[in-house]
């Protein structure tokens, strides 16, 4: 399991959980996602850190907290 943040310009913009973090950051941002450009500049353009947890439960309470923390948009 892995938690990720995208983060833009020194902000978090998304905080999200995954079992497979190679399949799932090539998912984000598709094109016909409802996006708009400002939104593709953002995802095309961030950062993004993860950390590897050892069961579901860990991510979640990981996941939240840095949700909680950061307010991503």
């Amino acid at each position: 399991m892995f938690v990720y943040k995208y983060v833009f310009n020194g902000e978090v913009i998304y905080v999200g959980i995954t079992k497979d973090l190679e399949s799932r950051l090539s998912q984000h941002g598709r094109y016909g996602d409802n996006i708009d450009t400002e939104g593709w500049g953002k995802i095309n353009n961030s950062k993004i850190f993860y950390l590897k947890v050892v069961n579901e439960v860990m991510a979640d309470v990981v996941e939240s907290e840095l949700i909680r923390f950061y307010k991503p948009k």
